[in-house]
């Protein structure tokens, strides 16, 4: 994803009209670290559509998997 389609892709889960559980959670990453509050939406996105019995469209879950290993390779960088 891009810079602005995280932006866009946040900003429409997390708008001030929307009350579920875990949102806050997001909001307060997305104050803290883009990326943090995009793996969020995604992970809290999948489980809620595995637990409903509803496909997951590739493109969230190859999103998801683009951040986790983006963020595995900072941290391995760090530690090395």
């Amino acid at each position: 994803m891009t810079l602005l389609e995280k932006i866009i892709f946040l900003a429409d889960y997390i708008e001030p009209n929307r009350s579920f559980p875990g949102v806050d959670t997001v909001r307060e990453a997305a104050e803290r670290d883009l990326n943090e509050a995009v793996r969020l939406e995604l992970q809290k996105t999948i489980a809620y559509l595995v637990a409903k019995q509803q496909s997951v469209y590739p493109k969230t879950f190859e999103a998801y998997n683009d951040l986790v290993m983006k963020n595995d390779k900072k941290t391995n960088e760090v530690t090395e």
